[in-house]
């Protein structure tokens, strides 16, 4: 607070994860599916509302990274009401991937070994909602890919499998087409979460975020109504 900095709280309960991460792997649990059962929702809402509750003390602004949860969001929610300056985002993976791609074959499902991990639908409609009302700001990606080699040499350990996956790259089109073009938010609801809400947040309005005389002109054109089947041929991330 003394440094007027804005704080971003990955926010799970680390204490937690290493717990049942030891327990499940003692219980001879190895596939993906359980680095999801390791991180689960409970961890998440609870160090979101530890994060708050710290914040809120002192009253300092804070930024929630990548919020995958109802209950949490409920927890921001609940935080703002009572007058709370709370930054939060999520990301495209937590908005169309859900938990039930860790019940593929080891390797198809590492692929989406993360943290925090991919929730259940029911978690997928609240984060939209949050979208669609600015009680999320924006829509990061948490980018960090890796092959489908450096997944695979961890078979046998869930622990060991590097986490993230890529998605600088399709943040955009993705965010229109299901956002936009799905008609869960306006085009200008769009543009303030990947442009205008993030400049002015993180510092640099009116530098970047705005088309306007003496700002950067960093323009995108894209065809709203082009399809293209996204392929590792096609991608450059």
């Amino acid at each position: 607070k003394a440094l007027g900095a804005l704080v971003m709280v990955h926010a799970e309960n680390g204490y937690l994860v290493d717990y049942l991460t030891r327990k499940h792997l003692a219980e001879g649990r190895y596939e993906p599916l359980w680095h999801a059962m390791s991180h689960p929702p409970e961890a998440e809402v609870e160090a979101v509302g530890r994060a708050l509750t710290l914040a809120g003390a002192i009253e300092a602004p804070i930024y929630i990274a990548h919020l995958t949860t109802a209950g949490a969001l409920k927890r921001l929610r609940e935080a703002r009401e009572k007058g709370q300056t709370v930054v939060a985002e999520t990301c495209p993976q937590y908005l169309l991937l859900d938990i039930g791609r860790y019940q593929s074959p080891f390797l198809e499902a590492a692929k989406y070994v993360m943290s925090p991990p991919l929730r259940e639908k029911t978690d997928q409609e609240a984060l939209w909602g949050g979208l669609a009302s600015g009680a999320i700001q924006l829509v990061s990606t948490d980018h960090c890919p890796f092959t489908l080699e450096d997944k695979g040499k961890s078979r046998g350990d869930f622990s060991q499998i590097p986490n993230g996956l890529p998605g600088v790259e399709t943040r955009l089109p993705l965010l229109y087409h299901f956002g936009v073009n799905g008609g869960r938010f306006s085009i200008n609801r769009f543009v303030a979460m990947v442009a205008t809400e993030p400049a002015r947040l993180l510092g640099l309005a009116p530098q970047k975020g705005a088309i306007a005389v003496g700002a950067d002109a960093d323009l995108v054109v894209f065809d709203p109504q082009k399809e293209v089947a996204l392929t590792e041929g096609n991608l450059h991330m």
